[in-house]
């Protein structure tokens, strides 16, 4: 029996929710604040909803308590938690690696008890509304498993990242791995009422999987929470210092390096002495390869590399920076939305975006954000920074206020109040498509 953790008590009879989602509090992660922000939405409505989560003492890492100060004692919600993997991954690196070479989509050897549980949940609880939230993609597989035991309840599959197709090389090597993840967006399609994606292009590829009978499919992108950034907001103390900090909140992995940043900050340094003196701070989890390559610009950038932070020391440091960077995957199309965004436009600070400019956040935010700039180069960062510096002095607060609604929880999470009807509907013909932006 999974560990169970009442945190209310129930609030009448509406709608039960059970959201999946190995991610949530006091984890850290990215993942982890976005599925809370979804919960709160939905207690606030006034669902009853229970999630299903990692065990935190479990999970490896430098996330694991980062997000420790968000209280879980919200009316309407009930966490049950499930242990991570079989001891003998724990005690065996080779034997950790070999099954996420089987299991792309289960990265932390969620499967086996996360399975068990949520199967358990099913006998002895009916839900109207299940929610399978894909970070990491183990939720819809785990689901998708117990299909006997849904019952009436409709599924809701959620994706804050593109899925790797068989056509994808360049997400993920092995043709097999990325066909196995690809078999469970299909299923997603074949089982799902509702499909959600942060972006038009996370959905692409399972709209062209729908065929007559489809589910729902809607945009909602990252949010952020009203508590987290009230409006009108914090007013930034004035630095004794004219050196312009750029910070780069969040994880450094894979493709997702700061070489472009440190490159043009290095070139702004030397040869455009009108600029004032510039510093970049790195705060997060930075992967070992990407660090080791850090040491050789030490002596071109002021640079300031920070581990992570828990939310509230996160959250200061975006008050007190002049420019919040924002860092893509470098891949031949970016097709994600990065979750720090939401806090960044709650932040009301410029922003500096590394990445294409027919990018997801290109989309949403040039000519919405009033001081956003794009580059995909060292030369562009330069003209960024330029841009930037300059802007910041001449934009007031009601030039934020309309990205700032755009991207608040309750406006994002609108959709919610039409999970009530679509419990009352039968499946959904032609893939209709609900844009929740």
């Amino acid at each position: 029996m999974s560990e169970k953790e009442v945190v209310s008590t129930s609030r009448g009879s509406i709608e039960s929710v059970l959201v999946i989602s190995p991610h949530f509090p006091p984890l850290g992660s990215p993942q982890a604040l976005q599925t809370y922000r979804k919960v709160k939405a939905f207690c606030e409505y006034g669902f009853q909803v229970t999630v299903l989560a990692a065990d935190p003492g479990g999970v490896k890492g430098n996330n694991l308590h980062l997000n420790s100060q968000l209280p879980l004692d919200i009316p309407g919600l009930t966490v049950h938690r499930f242990r991570i993997g079989h001891r003998l991954f724990k005690k065996s690196s080779f034997l950790s690696k070999a099954y996420r070479l089987v299991r792309p989509y289960d990265t932390e050897i969620y499967f086996s008890e996360l399975r068990r549980s949520l199967a358990r949940l099913l006998m002895e609880h009916p839900y109207d509304i299940i929610i399978s939230v894909a970070e990491p993609l183990v939720s819809h597989a785990a689901l998708q498993s117990v299909q006997s035991l849904v019952g009436g309840a409709k599924q809701v599959y959620w994706f804050g990242d593109p899925v790797p197709m068989v056509a994808n090389v360049d997400m993920m090597k092995l043709a097999w791995r990325r066909k196995q993840c690809e078999r469970i967006a299909r299923r997603c399609v074949e089982y799902g009422d509702l499909v959600i994606g942060v972006t038009d292009e996370i959905l692409e590829p399972m709209k062209a999987m729908a065929t007559q009978k489809s589910p729902i499919f809607a945009v909602v992108p990252h949010c952020f929470d009203e508590s987290d950034w009230p409006w009108p907001p914090r007013e930034r103390q004035k630095s004794t210092s004219d050196v312009v900090t750029v910070l780069h909140s969040g994880a450094l992995y894979y493709v997702r390096t700061p070489f472009v940043l440190l490159k043009g900050v290095a070139l702004a340094l030397q040869k455009h002495r009108e600029l004032p003196p510039i510093r970049v701070k790195l705060q997060g989890t930075i992967a070992p390869y990407i660090a080791r390559e850090l040491d050789s610009y030490s002596s071109q950038v002021p640079l300031v590399i920070e581990g992570p932070r828990e939310f509230a020391d996160s959250k200061q440091a975006m008050v007190e920076a002049d420019i919040l960077c924002v860092i893509d995957c470098q891949l031949p199309r970016n097709v994600h939305l990065p979750s720090k965004l939401a806090d960044y436009i709650g932040a009301c600070r410029p922003i500096l975006y590394i990445g294409r400019p027919d990018s997801p956040t290109c989309r949403l935010l040039d000519g919405v954000h009033p001081a956003f700039a794009q580059a995909n180069s060292p030369q562009e960062v330069v003209t960024a920074l330029k841009y930037l510096v300059s802007v910041d002095h001449n934009i007031s607060l009601s030039d934020y206020r309309r990205v700032y609604d755009k991207f608040l929880s309750t406006r994002i999470h609108s959709w919610i109040f039409n999970l009530s009807d679509l419990n009352r509907q039968s499946k959904y013909s032609g893939g209709d498509s609900y844009d929740g932006r």
